[in-house]
């Protein structure tokens, strides 16, 4: 299972539009995994699904098919207890983590808002998913 934020990670410093080299990254992700997404991001408080879609247009958007759940929204707790309770009531085989903040748990890979979902974070999500 992949969670998933998107601001940092798919969308870049302008917040408009996808990266189409962040979401190609993904998307051999989510091939060499066999992974699943659970959206961890905001943009899981809107419309998610059509706002995801708008953003990427002009880039592949498929992946978005891929996001099977989102974590909840805890008003009053930060997003790695929302990202925890997920994994607590949910059956998974593995997860890694991927956010531009920083995340308290194991398997999480952090992106830099600028450059987002790198080569380097690629590869280092592959190792945890041990694809690698």
């Amino acid at each position: 299972m992949l969670v998933l934020d998107i601001d940092g990670v798919i969308i870049l410093d302008d917040l408009v539009r996808a990266s189409a080299y962040a979401v190609n990254n993904l998307n051999t992700i989510l091939q060499k995994a066999q992974a699943k997404i659970v959206l961890s991001s905001t943009r899981r408080l809107s419309d998610w699904k059509y706002n995801l879609k708008d953003v990427c247009r002009g880039v592949d958007s498929s992946w978005i098919d891929q996001i099977v759940d989102v974590t909840p929204d805890f008003i009053d707790r930060n997003r790695t207890s929302e990202i925890q309770y997920w994994l607590n009531n949910n059956s998974y085989k593995q997860y890694c983590v991927v956010d531009d903040d920083d995340i308290d748990l194991s398997n999480f890979v952090k992106t830099r808002f600028r450059t987002g979902l790198d080569l380097r974070a690629r590869d280092r999500v592959l190792r945890i998913f041990g694809v690698i």
